[in-house]
């Protein structure tokens, strides 16, 4: 049954003064241009060019802020169409039409082909209106059933768009404009903390704290006062471990993909039982035991096992160093394989090309500096701080974002209706 004062539509109840438009009916839907692929297109480039990766790699916002450039010489001969500021872009075909991303242009631009192009006069709709519309609408739904995931444009002038008044519109777009500039808040504040505890790393871990006099070594200058070492020789032997035999039992499974290189941390693991074990579930983790990915090392899927994985399983993939505690704290020797020096260097040893990795062998044999004990207590207290604001602001980001979609949900089929200003005649 119908909600009094709503209608049942295509897309669902929505209020009865409301109406539906095709995108076609308000907009030019449109894609974007060939890319330019030599070189010479890009030569002292003064005009911008959207591709598919560069929504890719929009973290949230509205206006897209990175783009290449092209010169007037690939307008010329390429026959470039430019696109007005503020049009909405989306991709249109490949796999990036999963992650449902869209963006608004900052300023007059170039478009690849594989993204679509929608724009508008901004006089029969609010163009920031339609943006958080489109934001909602799960794109992937209307894909056309061929090999390659892709959208057809005539697809896409199709789709329903609910019409409220102008007004309303407006309001709307006001409201999920003010939960956007919240988050973009909270997404500066992870930056600067993240710049921050690079730089705390860079010195901490090569400087230590209070040392006047340094020495120079294989790993870079370090204080005198610092010893180095292998890992091997900072670290004891990890058994390996075979679920089968506990075949009744359960086990929780670290893999690869359960760490978050963002949050450099376990995210979720598997429950398995022993006897549908994987065959690379063979390595017996520890409470604070480092796990390091050897598999595509420069991605940095490093983490430290919680207490609460004590005595369970993870990936073949990994290395496991379990810490003397005598010699090296597991938490500084955390953070110093998280470092990017120390990163970098491992990844020089990688190996293949489908699957670039390195060896066990090759994660032990690293050198790594060994401050005193308390000082290395020190530096990984001041760098878990750091790490616990982060972490802060990131739930922070994530509840803000969980509120936008609770708004986008409600405001934009009406089912929660905005206040107006009545005094100017707006209902």
């Amino acid at each position: 049954m119908t909600s009094p004062g709503y209608k049942m539509t295509e897309i669902g109840e929505i209020p009865e003064e409301w109406r539906i438009q095709r995108l076609r009916e308000f907009a030019n839907v449109t894609s974007g241009n060939t890319a330019p692929q030599d070189r010479k297109y890009f030569k002292n480039g003064l005009y911008p060019f959207i591709r598919v990766q560069h929504l890719n790699n929009l973290e949230s916002g509205k206006y897209l802020k990175h783009f290449d450039l092209i010169n007037h010489e690939a307008i010329s001969e390429l026959k470039l169409k430019a696109f007005k500021k503020d049009s909405i872009i989306f991709p249109k075909s490949g796999e990036s039409i999963k992650l449902e991303r869209r963006a608004l242009l900052s300023i007059d631009s170039f478009v690849a082909n594989h993204l679509a192009v929608i724009e508008t006069n901004g006089k029969n709709i609010i163009t920031l209106f339609l943006f958080y519309y489109l934001s909602s609408l799960r794109t992937s739904d209307f894909l056309s059933k061929t090999t390659m995931p892709s959208l057809n444009l005539s697809i896409i002038k199709q789709f329903p768009i609910p019409f409220p008044s102008l007004p309303e519109q407006q309001k709307i777009a006001e409201i999920l404009s003010t939960a956007d500039e919240s988050i973009q808040k909270v997404n500066e504040e992870i930056t600067m903390t993240e710049k921050l505890k690079k730089g705390l790393m860079q010195t901490l871990l090569t400087k230590g704290i209070g040392h006047t006099k340094f020495k120079i070594t294989e790993i870079g200058e370090i204080p005198t006062e610092w010893a180095i070492k292998s890992i091997s020789e900072c670290s004891v032997p990890v058994s390996s471990i075979d679920p089968s035999i506990f075949s009744h039992s359960y086990f929780k499974y670290i893999d690869v993909s359960g760490i978050s290189s963002e949050k450099l941390a376990i995210v979720y693991t598997k429950e398995i039982q022993g006897i549908a074990a994987p065959s690379r579930a063979r390595k017996e983790v520890k409470e604070e035991d480092v796990i390091f990915a050897t598999v595509r090392p420069y991605l940095k899927r490093v983490a430290i096992v919680p207490k609460n994985l004590d005595g369970q399983v993870c990936s073949t993939a990994f290395c496991v160093v379990r810490a003397k505690r005598n010699e090296i704290m597991p938490c500084f020797l955390y953070y110093y394989m998280t470092f990017d020096k120390f990163v970098n260097k491992i990844s020089e040893f990688q190996t293949g090309s489908a699957y670039p990795a390195v060896s066990d062998s090759q994660v032990m044999s690293q050198r790594v500096p060994i401050p005193k004990v308390y000082e290395q207590q020190k530096i990984a207290d001041i760098l878990s701080t750091v790490d616990n604001k982060l972490e802060l602001f990131r739930k922070k980001k994530t509840h803000l974002e969980k509120l936008k979609k609770g708004l986008m949900g409600d405001l934009l089929t009406g089912k929660i209706r905005v206040k107006l200003n009545t005094s100017k005649g707006e209902n």
